[in-house]
C-alpha cells in the first residue's frame, strides 16, 4: 500500500496519538488529540465514531480499515502523528502507519 500526501504541519502543534489494541479477533484503533479520543475504529463494530458517519461498507479487512483512517486524517489535514509503540512515542508519518502495524503483526499479508 502506498500513501501519497503533501507535507503539512499540525495546527497549533497539538500532538495526536494513535493507539492500537488487539483483543481476540478484533482490533481497536484509538486516535487522541490532547488526551481526548477523537476517533475510535474497530473491526468489531465496523464503524468510525466521533469523526465521520458510520461507513456503509463493512471493514472485513484491516487494510481497508487503515486506509479509511488515513483518508479521514488527510481530510482533516493531519499528516503526522505520535505513534505509540509499547508506550514509547515517536513521530510517524501516515504512510508508515501501515508498515508499523504490519511489523507488530496487527496486519497480515
Amino acid at each position: 500500500m502506498k500513501f501519497q500526501y503533501k507535507k503539512k504541519e499540525l495546527k497549533n502543534n497539538i500532538p495526536y496519538t494513535l493507539t492500537v489494541k488487539k483483543s481476540n479477533k478484533h482490533i481497536y484503533i484509538y486516535i487522541y488529540k490532547a488526551n481526548k479520543i477523537i476517533t475510535m475504529c474497530s473491526t468489531n463494530t465496523k464503524t468510525i465514531k466521533n469523526i465521520a458517519e458510520p461507513q456503509k461498507n463493512s471493514f472485513h479487512k484491516i487494510k481497508k480499515l487503515i486506509t479509511t483512517i488515513i483518508t479521514i486524517l488527510k481530510a482533516r489535514n493531519i499528516y503526522q502523528l505520535q505513534f505509540n509503540k509499547n508506550n514509547y512515542p515517536f513521530k510517524c508519518k501516515l504512510k508508515l502507519i501501515y508498515e508499523s502495524l504490519k511489523a507488530q503483526n496487527f496486519i497480515s499479508n
